[in-house]
């Protein structure tokens, strides 16, 4: 890449104390051109320390803006105000980014040089309990493997919160994220992939999340997930229904059903 392109990454935060700072300290540590990156931290009225954790690291790179709660969904969209660049990338609050992530989903757009979404490889950050070490080897085979098969396609089904890069000019020609799942990220990437969007996949973009560590937790988390497929593929239901959708049809909605 010859000159690497602006990019604006955005930070929706929700009672995230402890999280936001490294959060934040990760991606400064970046290899990416620092004068081509920003970051934009949105806090969705946080009622602890967030703000103030975040605003400690305010500069001329880092925007801290904050809004009365609303949902991820809303900040995100409120945090698209604030960008000037084509390219965005979201990151969770709780997540560490590997300091050459942002530099791999740029070379994967840039790879693809076709309009498209890019997906991180999500990983667990400590697998120190057996069920830690057991959703770790998850993320592995049922959700990362199966992620580079539909990057084969351009049809990676989620592009995750944790980290993933988007058009600015896309997201906003379909209505930005969208309130109407518990899973916005997911919800998101269906609709760009209806409109004829490709979606891919960068297996070496890594983020470190945390794993519930409890059988109540990862118990609250499946179900959410289960609610939000639930609720995105009965909202696109036309994809099952409308051969017109194509490969979108014919190998993603059954595999998602």
């Amino acid at each position: 890449i010859d000159e690497w392109p602006a990019v604006t990454v955005l930070i929706p935060a929700y009672n995230e104390e402890g999280y936001i700072g490294p959060c934040i300290d990760s991606l400064l540590e970046s290899t990416y051109p620092k004068e081509r990156l920003q970051i934009v931290v949105i806090d969705d009225g946080s009622t602890d320390e967030t703000l103030r954790e975040a605003q400690k690291r305010e500069s001329d790179r880092i925007t801290v803006v904050q809004k009365e709660n609303g949902g991820k969904h809303s900040a995100l969209n409120y945090g698209l105000k604030y960008v000037k660049t084509d390219l965005v990338v979201s990151v969770d609050a709780d997540s560490l980014i590997a300091p050459d992530a942002i530099t791999h989903l740029v070379k994967t757009y840039t790879f693809h040089n076709e309009p498209c979404a890019v997906a991180g490889n999500v990983k667990i950050r400590y697998t120190e309990s057996r069920l830690e070490r057991i959703q770790a080897l998850e993320y592995i085979i049922s959700i990362n493997l199966f992620r580079r098969a539909q990057d084969q396609l351009g049809l990676v089904s989620v592009v995750p919160g944790c980290l993933g890069l988007f058009e600015r000019e896309t997201v906003e020609l379909v209505g930005g994220f969208s309130g109407d799942t518990v899973t916005e990220d997911f919800d998101l990437t269906i609709e760009l992939l209806r409109q004829g969007h490709k979606v891919h996949y960068s297996g070496n973009a890594i983020a470190y999340t945390e794993a519930p560590k409890t059988l109540r937790g990862l118990y609250n988390q499946r179900l959410r997930w289960l609610s939000g497929t639930v609720q995105t593929l009965l909202k696109h239901r036309e994809i099952v229904s409308n051969t017109n959708f194509g490969l979108l049809h014919v190998v993603l909605a059954p595999y998602m059903w």
